[in-house]
């Protein structure tokens, strides 16, 4: 079955079908947006608490639930989860695992420790190396598999996007951050997907270039759009 994956440029085209205006933009993190879909998803009557993203493992959420504390990988459910089987909030209860508060912001449980401390900081460095190499995997498959991008294509696009994540977990995303992700991997910058979108005219020009640049053909790339924005 195929699965979506939810890329940064789609965000910022998303915030401007939205509305949002061209001197900042103001995108909401995908981890806020997924724990809301999940809240809303979820039974009358069940107590939760965003807790906070892992500072060591950014692709985690922790949670409180009834009393109790959770831990999942909600980008998961973005990049290879099978969106189509699953709510926000099926997948949530499906993936998540207790972990235990151990006080000064650190949590604990049999898979791993989520916050650094003084002797177990080299160690973590290195399941955080190795699981950022997985993801890494993981996410060209999908894009050769779902969106017909090259294997060479695909790593570059994934090493973009990892870059971009590291930016946003490190500090506030700037307008020429967006500007220089939406050339590299569309080929045009932030203010011409803005006229476009905002004029309704000359998007379908701006979609052959990107797909163009990704050597996909446009419905190839249409079908990302579709994918995203049907979220």
């Amino acid at each position: 079955m195929k699965t979506t994956l939810q890329l940064p440029f789609l965000v910022i085209i998303m915030s401007l079908t939205l509305g949002t205006p061209s001197c900042e933009f103001k995108i909401r993190p995908q981890h806020e947006r997924f724990y809301s879909s999940v809240v809303y998803g979820a039974p009358a009557g069940t107590s939760f608490r965003y807790v906070k993203r892992s500072e060591r493992h950014s692709s985690y959420i922790i949670v409180e639930e009834n009393d109790r504390f959770y831990a999942m990988k909600y980008s998961a459910y973005y990049h290879f989860g099978r969106r189509d089987d699953y709510t926000h909030y099926e997948y949530y209860q499906k993936r998540k695992f207790e972990v235990t508060d151990q006080g000064n912001g650190e949590y604990k449980s049999t898979i791993r420790i989520f916050e650094e401390s003084s002797s177990e900081g080299k160690d973590l460095e290195k399941m955080a190396a190795l699981e950022e190499k997985r993801d890494h995997e993981k996410l060209v498959s999908s894009l050769i598999e779902n969106y017909g991008l090259s294997e060479k294509r695909s790593h570059n696009v994934a090493r973009l996007i990892g870059n971009w994540e590291r930016i946003q977990n490190s500090r506030h995303m700037t307008s020429n951050d967006q500007d220089i992700f939406l050339k590299k991997v569309t080929g045009s910058d932030k203010s011409a997907w803005e006229k476009a979108l905002k004029d309704k005219v000359g998007v379908e020009d701006l979609v052959e270039k990107a797909s163009l640049v990704n050597n996909i053909s446009p419905e190839q790339f249409k079908e990302i759009l579709k994918d995203f924005l049907t979220e």
